[in-house]
């Protein structure tokens, strides 16, 4: 436990980390999760559980609440927007 080894109770390590990174552990990494994904979708065809299950979300379901709600897209909008088009 990170606490522990900081030589900090839990309430003290929580009250740093939120200090430090202005979201609680768990935002913080949710928050890493996400924004390790869009290259991905830009610069890929990887399916869409297969991106969840590359930046640590266990389903499709559970990335797609959180993608949404941190860049207020849809995966599939964002995707769509980097899709090279070729010219007529």
């Amino acid at each position: 436990m990170p606490a522990r080894a900081a030589g900090m109770s839990i309430r003290t390590y929580l009250l740093h980390f939120v200090q430090a990174t202005g979201n609680t552990p768990v935002h913080w990494l949710i928050s890493q999760r996400v924004q390790g994904s869009p290259p991905l979708l830009e610069k890929t065809r990887t399916p869409i559980e297969e991106i969840a299950n590359a930046v640590g979300f266990d389903t499709a379901v559970t990335y797609r609440h959180h993608f949404n709600r941190f860049t207020r897209t849809s995966r599939s909008a964002y995707r769509k927007a980097f899709t090279r088009r070729d010219a007529p």
